[in-house]
């Protein structure tokens, strides 16, 4: 706000260009001439010369040059000394009483002061000091010391410094200049009256000790000036301005003169009603009275601003806006000064884009009126550039703040204060967008000025020092900070005292840092310092009260009182609520500061509501980008975390750690503390390789920044140690638990709740590794710790006594462990609820000391119980999953469905139990085939080109990650972790987006009566299941469905033992295999057509539908027996017969000369290729060391075959010789093919077989052991060789781009085959896989995740001519019309019936007589043949089995 009245005494002027010389010169010789008759005193004579010499210098001398007065200051003085004082009054109102001036002594000084008043004007305020300094030297040394004329170019220094902001120096010069006219004109003179007003303006708008008192109480003596000279307008604002100093320091510091300071201001609204009354006053001076009377509004509107009354200063700064407009019109400076006022006032209510408007317009008349060079420019453009940062536009408020430096430095110079405050505020703006280094480094630069410019014991500098401070803390130097801040609050206390706000807003600070450090009882003790000084200089309803009642409840939080935490946050909250609003970011923080408190306290759904307010409001008030979001994030993902929601918490975690990353870095604290979060809740999914890797990092991280002594650093260890105990490595956990223990034992003592924490960690890896008495122990330790701290309702307290009775159960004590576990579930339902993965845990261990104790009835119940609980958690959270996320989630629980539930349905025979048991397997064989392949179909079959070509993307991404892993690290050419991340991420979004066209998991919940009601009267379903019972004792059970039962029943088989004691070559040859399988089902046969089965464990890889039920029978000659991935397939799948494109591969040359290959592979340039990489194999393996051997019968066969399509008017593609190359294959993917029969080498290779090799390529045998990769690696033993195959298995150098012709089943899970009804796989070992709990992994498994249906393949190596015959017969059944089931299994008998004519051969002693008969007769002797059955033995037919082939 400017100055309502400025008396400056520059008393010089430019003279015009058309003055007349010649007068003036006259005007020269009559001054000299009345000199002298002064000096003589005849002032009576002196009075003509004078006169005349005036009336020259008022007519050629404009009015601002100071030689225009000098010959009136003369005239005056004779008027005076002649004793006329009114006559020299009226000549010479100021100066007629005190000694004149010669004018030709100053003739120098004076045209130095005309050059400065010239740069004045020009805002060259530096070299407008320089001239008027030099005029005051001459001047002091002409006119002396105590001369007025000096005294006024003092004072003009004095306001040329003030503009140029050096205050000291400034006030300096105005109270000599004070001191002189007050000598010279008297204390009651207008002269001393405009120098008090300067001095009291210097101290008012700069920081000197107690300088609003100072400035006040200077006002207060101008105005008794002024009052005593009967000045009324000087007199108001004198009283106005004292008005605003009392204003400040009652809001800021006393508030007994909050009173006086109103009184004040009223008496100021007073004088100046009576001003705008008197109609005595000009129309001119009416004018600025009335400015004046705008002035006084704009200050009152600055007093309620200071109550936090906005809106009432918006009205009065109207009614300033208006009176400016009305006088001065409203493109004027002065209508600029209120729009800039009001633009405050509405950055107050937060309201940035109506303060933008309004500064925006204030500086668009500013850029018309006053020079960009001027420091009330700069202070408007301050004033945007804070608002655009308050709105979040960080990169305008940089701009701008760079654009006032640049101007700041034209007008001040960069060792200057302004130069320095533009410094602070750009560093602010820099550390909004995370330039936090660069932030600090111009802090410190201006630092560095202030402690030049203003000196160390000034407010400015110790305010930059915290600012400094906090940039560090930021940073993580909070050693630094705290070193800073101390400095800083010395200062506060030497110049402020101790009961002052900014002191405690120091301490404040200080207390913060040491929180951060782990001291929290020092930082106890500096909050309540600070919450008393607070209360006593601002009250208890004042926002910064709140926020530190709000740190205070913070700290108890970190110490463990939470009770009384919650009690101060409640209080903040209600103080904050009333002082700010409830859309305030300081609001937000205490809900979100409540939100962990009431998490530790058990009741996360509230702290969850709590939190999202939080997040809602920060990023309303701060952006999404903000550190304050992030924090909320981080939060809503703990809080989840803890409500069971893994999958939820990673989405807020990820979220919030991308944040920090781009804001603050990955080696700050906040990076650390967040991934250790990331890696639990990976850890609770199962994916425990990922959570080691994460903690380890953030371990590491911690260690650099703070040292192994920090709680932090204590906390990740301690969550590392639990990755390595979910991971198996109980070693490594007790090592890394008990360091954990002991720092948090020296650092928090052992009363804490963190202590007991740790303790509880490490009593688990104690019952791991046996020393139950120790567990039991510490178990106890910490039980009493959580009970004290929390309450015995408390899920800490509840998760010992889950603790405790596992160890009782250890020690058999089962009656116990049953006790103390429905206490815990009784607990858990209260504080983590009952869809919480934890309560399902406590649930599973329950059953078990049931089981364990005998007591059937409530193991029954309490099963049935967990499988509902296990399908929720199961269901619901591999809707958001990734595959790989799938796989390990399911390890987690795939033991209680494979496993657990069959083995208490084996020792209870209970209708419900079965039917969970029959659910669970239908659920859990090939889950994670089946999720891939629902998965792929509904983004498949949506139509959204843009969406598929995104799937194609990842599955492009995902090949590339698999061709990486067939190679060591050393050789790989990219990091790949970071594809991992890639892949993640895509397939993240995919799941994401896959929502809007259906839920995937939707055909995985089939129950056993849907499967039932697909039965007819002479079927029958069978799941048979393989599970632990006992010590080294694997049973093998059936679980059996008929169309009129009314629950699925369990038919205990065999023990696996038993089946290994039975030699391989028997299992087709006799009935004792037969016996342990289907005898114990014969009673539930009887009567039977269809068997529909789904078998488990080695049943995978033995044709148990072939199997003779005597030495000359087999059980497949009564019953037809369809073999199925699971009988959920009954459900799923129809028979899709009908043949409509078939493709045909067979006769093909695995020895090929490269080039020919290249030409031949030319066709299919449009395939994508994986990697372009040169691949040399070096093979030392089994069969095919020296490569693979051609198989003529295979050219024979797929020529039958087309020939047998072809009559049936198909046209099928063959692809012999050199066409089958690996290229043409992977062309098939997308092109909808109905058939597809492949005759060529087939292999599978065990993992220890496989290890037997060297360095085959298509092996994942790299340094990749994870167990992501289990998978992966075994589809890379089983395959199909094409052409060309012999090179690469012989270790040649294949071209670049060229594929190996080695076709793996990994390769094939890539391709899209959808719409494939059969494939038929003409080969050896094609059946064959890696048994796991979800099916088979090999070729089979390849072509079901590629969309295929059924598939026709062997179990071992076949012999080629018998194939050949199996196969045409089959294609001819197929043809005819008969369905695959029924085209194999009459396939299968005509070569077991196939008879060929051999030569008979005698034995030795009819060979010897018939030998001597020939020769007697002197002529050969007929040959004789005889028919026999060829192929009859089941090795030869057996060995072909159809998978999901349904009538």
């Amino acid at each position: 706000m400017r100055l309502f009245f400025l008396i400056l005494s520059l008393s010089i002027g430019i003279c015009a260009h058309s003055q007349n010389k010649q007068a003036l010169s006259k005007s020269d010789s009559l001054f000299a001439k009345g000199v002298e008759l002064y000096n003589q005193g005849n002032y009576k004579a002196a009075i003509p010369l004078f006169t005349e010499s005036d009336k020259i210098d008022k007519a050629e001398l404009d009015s601002t040059s100071n030689r225009r007065e000098y010959s009136a200051m003369w005239l005056g003085s004779c008027y005076y000394k002649l004793g006329d004082e009114e006559k020299a009054k009226d000549v010479s109102t100021y100066e007629y009483m005190y000694p004149p001036t010669d004018r030709r002594l100053t003739v120098k000084s004076d045209s130095l002061a005309t050059i400065g008043v010239i740069l004045f004007k020009q805002n060259e305020y530096r070299k407008a000091l320089s001239h008027i300094q030099n005029c005051a030297e001459i001047e002091k040394q002409v006119l002396g010391d105590q001369h007025p004329y000096y005294a006024n170019s003092l004072s003009n220094c004095s306001q040329l410094l003030t503009l140029l902001k050096d205050s000291i120096t400034a006030l300096q010069f105005a109270i000599e200049a004070k001191d002189i006219k007050e000598n010279v004109y008297g204390h009651f003179s207008y002269q001393n009256l405009s120098e008090t007003w300067n001095v009291a303006t210097i101290y008012r708008d700069f920081k000197f000790d107690n300088n609003k008192e100072k400035a006040a109480s200077l006002f207060l003596e101008a105005y008794q000036i002024a009052d005593s000279l009967k000045l009324e307008y000087e007199s108001n604002g004198c009283l106005r301005e004292a008005a605003i100093c009392y204003n400040h320091i009652g809001f800021y510091l006393k508030e007994e003169n909050k009173e006086m300071e109103r009184d004040y201001y009223d008496l100021a609204l007073c004088n100046l009603s009576k001003i705008t009354q008197n109609d005595n006053y000009s129309n001119k001076l009416r004018h600025t009275i009335s400015l004046n009377k705008a002035n006084s509004y704009t200050t009152e509107a600055l007093l309620q601003k200071s109550l936090a009354n906005y809106n009432k200063a918006i009205e009065l700064e109207l009614k300033s806006l208006t009176i400016r407009n009305n006088i001065c019109g409203n493109e004027s400076f002065e209508s600029s000064i209120s729009l800039n006022n009001l633009s405050t006032y509405y950055s107050d209510l937060g309201k940035y884009k109506k303060a933008i408007e309004l500064a925006t317009a204030a500086i668009s008349i500013q850029e018309r009126t006053i020079a960009r060079t001027s420091p009330d420019y700069t202070a408007s453009l301050n004033n945007l550039a804070g608002y655009y940062f308050l709105k979040g536009n960080y990169a305008e408020a940089i701009r701008l703040a760079t654009e006032i430096l640049n101007l700041d430095e034209i007008i001040f110079g960069n060792e200057h204060p302004n130069y320095a405050i533009t410094l602070s505020n750009l560093a602010t703006y820099k550390s909004a967008i995370g330039e936090y280094s660069e932030a600090l480094e111009l802090e410190k630069n201006a630092s560095i000025i202030y402690e030049k410019t203003l000196g160390k014991d000034h407010l400015t500098y110790a305010r930059s020092l915290s600012s400094i401070a906090n940039y560090n803390s930021i940073l993580g130097n909070y050693k630094e900070a705290i070193s800073l801040n101390t400095e800083a609050l010395k200062i506060y206390e030497k110049t402020l005292g101790k009961e002052h706000p900014t002191y405690a807003g120091s301490l404040s600070s200080i207390a913060n840092y040491n929180s951060i450090l782990g001291n929290y009882k020092e930082a106890i003790s500096l909050n309540t310092e600070t919450l008393k000084i607070y209360e006593k200089t601002l009250g208890k309803e004042h926002p910064t009260y709140a926020l530190s009642i709000n740190s205070l409840a913070e700290l108890q939080v970190h110490i463990g009182n939470y009770p009384m935490a919650t009690k101060l946050f409640t209080q903040a909250l209600e103080t904050a609520k009333k002082s700010l609003g409830p859309n305030h970011s300081a609001y937000a923080t205490i809900l979100h500061n409540m939100a962990t408190c009431i998490s530790i306290l058990g009741d996360d759904r509230k702290a969850i509501t709590l939190e999202k307010e939080a997040l809602s409001i920060r990023e309303k008030a701060l952006g999404k980008e903000s550190n304050a979001y992030s924090v909320s994030l981080h939060s809503l993902a703990v809080l989840n975390s803890s409500t069971g929601n893994y999958v939820e918490a990673i989405k807020y975690e990820t979220e919030s750690l991308n944040i920090i990353k781009k804001t603050l870095g990955k080696n700050h604290k906040s990076y650390s503390t967040g991934s250790s979060c990331l890696a639990s809740y990976y850890s609770a999914l199962g994916n425990y390789e990922e959570a080691i890797k994460l903690d380890s990092e953030a371990l590491y991280t911690i260690e650099q920044t703070f040292g192994k002594s920090h709680p932090d650093y204590a906390n990740i260890l301690s969550n590392l140690a639990n990755d390595y105990y979910y991971y198996g490595n109980y070693v490594e956990a007790s090592r890394l638990g008990h360091e954990a223990l002991n720092i948090r034992e020296k650092v928090l003592g052992t009363q804490h709740p963190d202590y007991a924490e740790a303790l509880s960690n490490v009593s688990m890896f104690n019952i791991s590794l046996g020393n139950l008495a120790e567990a039991k122990r510490q178990i106890m330790e910490a039980s009493k710790i959580f009970q004290i701290t929390f309450g015995q309702e408390s899920h800490n307290y509840s998760i010992m006594l889950h603790k405790l009775a596992l160890c009782n159960a250890l020690q058999h004590n089962f009656s116990e462990s049953i006790r103390l576990e429905k206490e815990v579930l009784k607990i858990f339902a209260k504080t983590i609820g009952k869809n919480h993965p934890d309560y399902r845990l406590a649930l599973n261990d329950l059953t078990f000391y049931y089981f364990n104790s005998k007591d059937y009835i409530n193991t029954a119940q309490q099963a049935i119980l967990t499988t509902e609980e296990c399908n929720k958690i199961v269901f619901s959270t591999f809707t958001d999953l990734t595959s790989h996320e799938r796989t390990l989630f399911w390890n987690k629980y795939s033991n209680w469905y494979n496993y657990y539930l069959p083995m208490f349905s084996y020792y209870i025979s209970e209708p419900e139990l079965s039917v969970a048991t029959y659910n669970g397997a239908l659920l859990a064989k090939e889950l994670l085939l089946n999720a891939d392949r629902e998965m792929s179909q509904l983004i498949l079959e949506s139509n959204d080109k843009a969406f598929i070509q995104e799937y194609r993307d990842l599955q492009f991404n995902k090949t590339i990650l698999y061709k990486m892993l067939q190679k060591p690290k050393k050789e790989h050419i990219t990091d790949i972790d970071s594809i991992h991340r890639i892949v993640r991420k895509q397939e993240k979004e995919l799941i994401t987006k896959s929502k809007v066209y259906g839920d995937y998991t939707r055909n995985l919940q089939i129950t056993w009566k849907e499967v039932q009601k697909k039965l007819n009267k002479e079927d029958i379903a069978i799941e048979f299941l393989a599970f632990p019972a006992g010590k080294d004792s694997i049973i093998y059970a059936a679980l059996i469905l008929r169309p009129e039962t009314t629950s699925p029943k369990m038919i205990p088989l065999f023990e696996r033992k038993q089946l290994s004691n039975i030699n391989k070559k028997d299992f087709y040859t006799t009935p004792t295999l037969s016996q342990l399988i289907w005898k114990p089902l014969e009673k539930e046969l009887k009567g039977i057509k269809n068997v529909y089965f789904a078998p488990a464990g080695q049943l995978h890889n033995i044709a148990i539908e072939h199997l003779p039920s005597s030495d000359s029978t087999f059980i497949a000659e009564q019953i037809n027996f369809y073999r199925l991935s699971s009988t959920r397939q009954l459900v799923m799948i129809k028979d899709k017969s009908h043949i409509k494109e078939a493709v045909l591969y067979g006769g093909l040359k695995y020895d090929a000369d490269t080039t020919a290959l290249v030409v031949e592979n030319k066709k299919y340039t449009d395939i994508p290729r994986d990697l372009n990489i040169q691949h040399t194999f070096y093979p030392d393996s089994l069969n095919l060391r020296d490569g693979a051997k051609y198989l003529p019968a295979t050219k024979i066969e797929a020529e039958q075959i087309k020939q047998a399509l072809e009559n049936t008017r198909l046209q099928p593609a063959l692809y012999m010789d050199l066409r089958g190359t690996e290229e043409s294959f992977k062309a098939l993917s997308g092109k909808n093919i109905s058939m597809l029969h492949i005759a060529t080498h087939g292999f599978y290779w065990t993992e220890t077989e496989a290890k037997q090799t060297k360095d085959l390529d298509f092996l994942m045998m790299g340094d990749n052991n994870q167990s992501r990769y289990v998978e992966d690696k075994a589809l890379t033993r089983s395959g199909l060789l094409l052409s060309g195959a012999n090179i690469a298995l012989k270790g040649n150098p294949l071209p670049e781009g060229l594929e190996d012709g080695i076709l793996t089943a990994k390769e094939l899970a890539g391709l899209d085959l959808r719409g494939l009804d059969l494939v038929v796989l003409s080969a050896c070992q094609t059946g064959l896989g890696e048994i796991t709990g979800d099916g088979v992994f090999g070729l089979q498994r390849g072509f079901k995740k590629a969309g295929a249906n059924t598939l026709l393949m062997s179990l071992w190596k076949v012999d080629d001519n018998a194939t050949q015959l199996l196969m045409t017969q089959f294609y001819k059944n197929l043809l005819a019309g008969k369905s695959k089931f029924e085209s194999l299994r009459e396939a299968q008998k005509y070569v077991r019936d196939y008879e060929v004519e051999i030569e008979t051969t005698p034995d030795k002693r009819w060979q010897s007589e018939a030998r001597q008969k020939e020769k007697q007769s002197k002529k050969p002797m007929p040959k004789e043949f005889k028919k026999i059955k060829k192929y009859k033995d089941p090795f030869y037919w057996a060995a072909f089995i159809l998978l999901d082939a349904i009538d």
